[in-house]
């Protein structure tokens, strides 16, 4: 059932307001009738009511029709306003229509009231409907609008002529167009012209384009190089807008941050997989130069300083302790080195470092260190952290041949989630930074890609391992930290190293002399290595100190010497690196037979097995590979020595 039309009624005469209601009612309208004679009481009703219609007599004593309607149409301009008079005359009538009067109906003609009223609401009802339409319609463009020129992507559309229907600002700035550049209307190719030579398109792609402009389909994401050096993906994607007309949309992405990340990806993969190869290259060899340092050693002992054959021998074991050095360095790298970590300020080591720095890079290179006061501390070996100093600084004055700076500086550093998700491997947090700066020759980015890689170097032949920047890349990976290199030809190269802070207060390093007398020894020593010839120089080295060595070659043969000996045996010495058992696992078990028992890791790297298992109840300690038998001699005193853990 209809609800009844609510109609305002400006009127003086109550019979015509009575009259409009019979007619109404005659005519099958239901409505609800208003009626007011003053301004104040026509305001108050529309402001108080809902109405559907309005109608006015023209002329009142105090208020005329012509007014009321004025004052409807500029408060209520969407309520039909009809004109219901006596007497209305036509320059009347006509400024009654020009000033917004939907009708007039004069009353002799009030049978035409019906209809007039009907069709004023179906013309204010499309009114309405139009109105709702045009705001929707003004909102999607709104939302295209917005949506578009937030798209985190340059966008350009054009018609199949080829003439540009529509761009966003990121469009006009990726192609250095000035915002107030008129672009719609424009032809695209020429435009495209104009500016081909900020990127760089292949002709298959534009034969593909036509290709799929005619089949309608996608063409495949190709990318742009911009002369910024910023990586652009596009994509040309056919749309309809009707009409079977088709237009060409053309997305562009910047790539740039996604390709730099991916590319230290794939470095790191490559800097994993040559770490994992020289780790284990690395091991082999530290066994083979413990042979060689060990026995050069032992003989040593039998010559007198000036006998024929003692300078041979000390030639041999200096180029096994180079070899060994080398080896250190591939460890490093790789991150398979023993670390000494200790809680350090680098501000104290680059003060103790100066005057040896100064003498190295020479005095024709000035040396300039700007340190941070209140610089946090760090945990790492301070001996690698001198290494890593030290390569730098022999780099930079490499690359400064005529002289030039090089600058040491040490700041605090937060680095939020933002730069971790732009630069792989690394985690938001508090960092110490140590930057070393100098102004050489510099690098292209060729030679940067490179740099880290063990045995890469620009030096001439004889001039250097290419193991120096591994070296350092390995300690500060293995320190839980990163390195960041900026560098251009003839414009000097910047390191940027960021250890994380620790909270820990800063200890000084003990390194004591090994000038200190060998250990005579009467305690019994179960020796467990693979490799023969280890085995026996380690054990000469020790039988010739007075111990009692018992050898085995595998874990299994260390097991059953072990339950088979009656006496006790004071220490265990073994790789950590064995098929089968490894020393570890050796190490538990023999425990468990014989708790008092010490125990002396040899190891070429140390991985997780040694540093993050729970062995609490011997004393462990450990001997990095290669070792002479002096070291070995004052390690094995010093494990003997020290208390037995409860």
């Amino acid at each position: 059932m209809n609800e009844p039309l609510r109609i305002l009624h400006l009127e003086d005469n109550p019979l015509d307001t009575e009259l409009i209601t019979e007619i109404l009612e005659h005519d099958k309208i239901s409505c609800q009738i208003l009626r007011v004679e003053t301004r104040a009481e026509f305001v108050k009703a529309l402001a108080e009511n809902e109405f559907d219609l309005l109608l006015s007599d023209y002329s009142l004593p105090t208020f005329d029709g012509l007014a009321a309607m004025a004052f409807a149409r500029e408060n209520y301009p969407d309520l039909p306003f009809l004109i219901v008079t006596g007497t209305l005359g036509e320059e009347t009538v006509i400024e009654a229509l020009k000033s917004g009067a939907t009708d007039y109906i004069l009353k002799q003609h009030m049978a035409r009231l019906a209809s007039s009223i009907s069709r004023a609401l179906r013309e204010a009802k499309e009114r309405r409907e139009r109105k709702r339409a045009e705001t929707a319609l003004r909102d999607n463009l709104a939302l295209y609008t917005t949506l578009i020129e937030n798209l985190q992507m340059g966008v350009l559309v054009e018609d199949e002529a080829r003439r540009i229907l529509n761009h966003n600002q990121t469009f006009c700035q990726w192609f250095a167009l000035p915002d107030s550049t008129p672009l719609i209307g424009r032809d695209s190719a020429e435009l495209l012209e104009q500016t081909q030579d900020l990127f760089s398109a292949p002709q298959e792609f534009f034969q593909a384009l036509e290709a799929h402009r005619q089949t309608g389909k996608t063409v495949m994401a190709e990318e742009i190089y911009l002369a910024d050096g910023r990586i652009l993906e596009r994509d040309y994607v056919p749309i309809h807008i009707g009409n079977q007309r088709f237009a060409h949309l053309w997305m562009y992405r910047d790539m740039t941050e996604r390709k730099h990340l991916e590319e230290q990806f794939r470095q790191s993969q490559k800097m994993e997989a040559i770490g994992q190869l020289a780790g284990g290259i690395a091991h082999d060899f530290n066994n083979l130069l413990t042979v060689i340092i060990g026995f050069s050693g032992l003989l040593l002992y039998r010559f007198e300083a000036n006998q024929k054959g003692r300078q041979e021998l000390e030639e041999i074991e200096k180029a096994a302790r180079r070899a060994a050095t080398l080896i250190s360095q591939l460890l490093a790298f790789s991150r398979k080195q023993v670390l000494q970590a200790e809680t350090l300020d680098l501000n104290a080591i680059i003060t103790d470092m100066n005057q040896m720095l100064a003498r190295i890079i020479g005095e024709d290179i000035e040396l300039l260190t700007v340190l941070e006061p209140a610089l946090g501390k760090v945990k790492a070996d301070p001996g690698q952290m001198e290494q890593i100093i030290m390569n730098l600084a022999v780099n930079a004055r490499d690359a400064m041949p005529k002289g030039g700076k090089l600058t040491l500086t040490t700041a605090n550093l937060h680095l939020d989630e933002g730069y971790a998700l732009s630069h792989a491997e690394v985690k938001a947090g508090e960092f110490v930074l140590l930057t070393v700066s100098d102004t050489g020759s510099g690098m292209d980015k060729a030679t940067q890609s490179r740099i880290f890689e063990p045995f890469f170097t620009t030096k001439e032949l004889g001039k250097g391992t290419g193991l120096g920047l591994s070296t350092v890349y390995g300690i500060i990976k293995q320190s839980n930290g990163h390195i960041w290199v900026y560098s251009e030809p003839e414009h000097g190269t910047t390191f940027k190293i960021y250890l994380p802070c620790c909270e820990e207060s800063a200890t000084a390093s003990n390194l004591r002399e090994a000038s200190e007398s060998l250990r005579q020894g009467t305690e019994t020593i179960l020796l467990v290595e693979d490799e023969e010839a280890l085995r026996q120089m380690v054990s000469r080295s020790l039988t010739m100190l007075g111990y009692t060595v018992l050898e085995a070659s595998n874990g299994s043969a260390a097991l059953a010497l072990c339950a088979a000996y009656a006496e006790e045996i004071h220490l265990l010495i073994t790789d950590v690196i064995m098929p089968h058992l490894n020393g570890v696992e050796l190490a538990e078990q023999i425990a468990a037979l014989r708790p008092a028992i010490k125990v002396l890791f040899m190891t070429g790297y140390t991985g997780d097995t040694i540093l993050h298992r729970q062995m609490t109840n011997y004393y462990m300690a450990l001997l990095q590979k290669p070792f002479s038998p002096d070291v070995l001699a004052r390690k094995v005193g010093e494990v003997l020595d020290a208390p037995t853990a409860p």
